[in-house]
């Protein structure tokens, strides 16, 4: 069997950072509404005020502690093989592995979020028997992200695509040739 070199795709680090400073901008914002000396409070103004400083400032730190964790290991977010995909997982510490040949097709969707944003994924449809075996063995949690995902995404499990350091196409189409390989190989 012929082998290649696997592919490996990190997190965009610039991303991560414009994430960043969005999030600590907005925190500063909230923080000095509530300090300014002129501001009419009451308590509905002074909670939405403590709500976005504290959701901004703690999306702001978790984004600086993932990025600054992602400078210091380097471990690739996602990397294609000629026989599987493998996507790290930073806050379990491991690598989650979809075998091609547990797979149907791969899918690139993109979803509108709104202002010219696009959440860009790639669907992973498994086989009958694979989808069973993983709702049968997964817990409650995981059944409804697996149910939610399969009403919105058509797929039980996807792959986010946006944060990476190459095109979302690209990445498709990576994992397509590499699929499609397979698919031949598995069939010789």
């Amino acid at each position: 069997m012929n082998t290649s070199e696997p592919i490996n795709i990190y997190y965009s680090h610039w991303k991560q950072l414009l994430i960043v400073l969005g999030c600590i901008a907005f925190a500063v914002i909230c923080f000095f509404a509530l300090r300014h000396p002129n501001a009419k409070s009451s308590w509905a103004s002074d909670f939405g005020l403590w709500g976005g400083l504290v959701f901004f400032g703690g999306i702001g730190l978790l984004m600086l502690f993932n990025l600054l964790k992602d400078l210091k290991d380097h471990i690739p977010f996602l990397t294609i093989y000629d026989d599987h995909l493998s996507m790290y997982s930073p806050l379990k510490k491991t690598f989650w592995d979809v075998n091609f040949s547990d797979v149907v097709s791969f899918e690139l969707q993109s979803f509108h979020s709104g202002k010219g944003g696009k959440m860009m994924i790639l669907c992973i449809h498994y086989k009958e028997n694979v989808q069973r075996e993983k709702m049968e063995t997964s817990g409650f949690i995981k059944k409804s992200l697996f149910r939610f995902n399969n009403i919105y995404a058509g797929a039980m499990e996807s792959i986010p695509l946006n944060m990476l350091t190459m095109k979302s196409r690209e990445i498709a189409e990576a994992v397509d040739a590499k699929f499609k390989s397979y698919k031949q190989t598995e069939t010789l």
